[in-house]
């Protein structure tokens, strides 16, 4: 009886960390997530709150994949009017503690050439280091979703959640 208590405990516990270290693509939640606030017509901000397992480029990803979404019935091009990824380190207990980034971007779609340079979501991720709050960039939404929907292995499930 108390063998089989133990390896309930430990199958239990198993799942629960299991549980807790998935990196997903969601709305916020428990264990972080997406969330948007819209600030006009076709304008939103974006934030992905990460969880100890996420890393910052995670985060930006799914920022960068929630605006796209958001705004890729309507458009096939988006601005990103501003970018900026927060790293904040949060005690867990016992002296330990996590980085949990959060990615923040504001966007506004467009459905005519502007001045910006249209640039791949990987090359917008890779030139920021911490804000871009000075400079505007144009993505293309579907080839954004795509990458990172190819990067992360996601499914149309994933991808439809509200």
């Amino acid at each position: 009886m108390l063998k089989t208590l133990f390896k309930l405990s430990v199958l239990i516990s198993t799942l629960f960390v299991m549980g807790c270290a998935a990196i997903s693509y969601q709305p916020r939640g428990i264990r972080g997530g997406y969330s948007e606030e819209q600030l006009g017509e076709n304008s939103y901000r974006v934030t992905y709150y990460g969880n100890g397992n996420v890393s910052a480029e995670q985060a930006m990803d799914f920022a960068l994949l929630r605006a796209s979404i958001l705004l890729s019935e309507q458009h096939h091009q988006v601005i990103i009017n501003e970018l900026s990824v927060v790293i904040d380190n949060v005690s867990i207990g016992s002296g330990l503690y996590a980085q949990k980034p959060t990615a923040r971007l504001n966007v506004s779609s467009t459905s005519a050439a502007e001045s910006q340079k249209l640039v791949g979501c990987e090359l917008l991720r890779a030139s920021t280091v911490t804000s871009l709050s000075d400079t505007s960039f144009l993505i293309d939404v579907n080839a954004c979703i795509n990458t990172i929907k190819t990067k992360y292995s996601l499914t149309e499930e994933q991808l439809a959640q509200p």
